[in-house]
């Protein structure tokens, strides 16, 4: 496995990766049609929207590969994200860190590869880490222009603000799941209160000192004779 300790946080970016709650989800045809269309402009084989586990490579949307992951230590876009910078390999065959790779040596027999890293914000905030990439190959030698590749770079942009989007989706569903419930404690203090009141026969009241506005518990009106919800002014009020 390529060592990345010192370019990049591994802790913090597995921590990244993970707060995305997105590894081993279904296919989604956002993440799909990029991955298409990746691979028509760069007339290739194969192309990924890949997720860097810790020890695994796993591909949220892949053209032309069946298996849904690949072992972390044969992984090209391990070297993405460990230079963290736009990746190009014109022929594997000629480079030394890949010639005798399983993936360059065996089926699927790959000779080009070219890969941007997917960046996302951790949690908690700061600088954005790589949590896995964009990329094409083929098992044929490429030599991609300038130009195909700032599209490239431009389409991980694009996947980079759909991951964001589902993790802000996510924490939002959260917000709203926490707030439900925090409503539903209230409302079951509310009634042991009131069942805490009619037990012991007292009563509790409020005042909103801006408003002037008189909050009495139902069993406040109870004590002094009165109807649940009827309204008193402080002035009456003061003189039970």
């Amino acid at each position: 496995m390529v060592n990345i300790t010192g370019i990049v946080d591994e802790v913090a970016r597995l921590d990244a990766l993970r707060a995305l709650d997105m590894l081993d989800t279904p296919p989604e045809a956002e993440f799909d049609a990029i991955a298409a269309g990746a691979r028509h402009l760069f007339g290739c084989k194969f192309a990924f929207v890949s997720l860097v586990d810790a020890d695994r490579q796993w591909f949220k949307a892949a053209c032309g590969l069946e298996p849904s992951e690949t072992p972390r230590d044969v992984s090209f876009c391990t070297h993405t994200i460990a230079a963290d910078d736009l990746l190009v390999i014109a022929d594997t065959r000629e480079d030394p860190r890949f010639a005798t790779n399983p993936m360059v040596a065996e089926t699927p027999f790959v000779r080009f590869y070219a890969g941007v890293p997917l960046r996302v914000t951790p949690p908690g905030g700061g600088a954005s880490l790589p949590i896995g990439t964009l990329c094409v190959a083929d098992d044929k030698p490429q030599d991609p222009t300038r130009e195909k590749l700032e599209i490239l770079a431009g389409m991980a942009r694009v996947v980079e603000a759909l991951l964001e989007a589902r993790r802000t989706s996510k924490e939002n569903l959260q917000l709203a799941l926490d707030r439900q419930e925090a409503l539903a404690d209230m409302a079951r203090t509310h009634r042991l209160l009131q069942h805490a009141e009619r037990m012991a026969r007292i009563g509790s009241w409020r005042l909103e000192l801006e408003s002037g506005q008189l909050h009495w518990s139902d069993q406040t009106y109870t004590i002094h004779g009165l109807a649940p919800g009827s309204r008193e002014q402080l002035g009456t009020a003061m003189q039970f």
